[in-house]
């Protein structure tokens, strides 16, 4: 038996059975559905008032950014990763998940696949921490200021009502560090 054969026997298909990237799918779908209906009975039960719903239902799903609400709500760490509010985000995520895990399955195998979400999943949650508990805290930040003009700036009534004013287009594109504190520093260098 060749290579080529054996390749073709031992792939895995989405409807077999045990297939753990059909599971995947399967337990975000059943996730979101859950949520969805729960949503919608919010909007009926409140007349629209989805902030009751954000508040009180998917805060205790999703991961919070502080350290002290992960640690009273330790599951977040995990049901974040299967939790989707929104219909596209939701269709966005299944499809990556798709490819990627079929490629990963076809590499990895099947049963590495699950503890490899988990994995990933709570590597993301840890990293999510950090940065969102390190960045609060920093000192150390960076102003932005677009670059001078030499011309002196028109007033509305330079403008004449009957030309247009020019748009100058998107400026964040165009934006430089100008001033760099940190702490206990407050030199400031200058825009080049």
């Amino acid at each position: 038996m060749s290579v080529r054969e054996q390749n073709r026997r031992n792939r895995i298909l989405l409807g077999q059975d045990n297939n753990a990237l059909t599971w995947l799918i399967i337990i975000n779908a059943v996730m979101f559905v859950t949520l969805l209906f729960t949503k919608v009975i919010f909007q009926m039960s409140n007349g629209g008032d989805l902030q009751t719903f954000q508040t009180q239902i998917i805060n205790w799903f999703a991961l919070p950014g502080a350290a002290d609400k992960v640690l009273s709500r330790p599951w977040t760490v995990i049901s974040y990763m299967f939790s989707h509010d929104s219909i596209w985000y939701f269709i966005s995520s299944l499809l990556w998940l798709w490819c990627f895990g079929y490629i990963l399955q076809d590499l990895a195998g099947n049963t590495k696949l699950f503890p490899i979400y988990l994995y990933g999943g709570i590597a993301g949650a840890i990293a999510f921490l950090l940065a969102a508990n390190c960045a609060a805290h920093s000192r150390m930040s960076v102003v932005f200021q677009a670059p001078r003009s030499r011309r002196r700036r028109r007033r509305q009534s330079d403008v004449s009502p009957l030309r247009p004013r020019r748009r100058l287009g998107n400026r964040a594109s165009r934006l430089r560090p100008c001033v760099l504190t940190l702490p206990g520093d407050y030199h400031r260098c200058r825009c080049r």
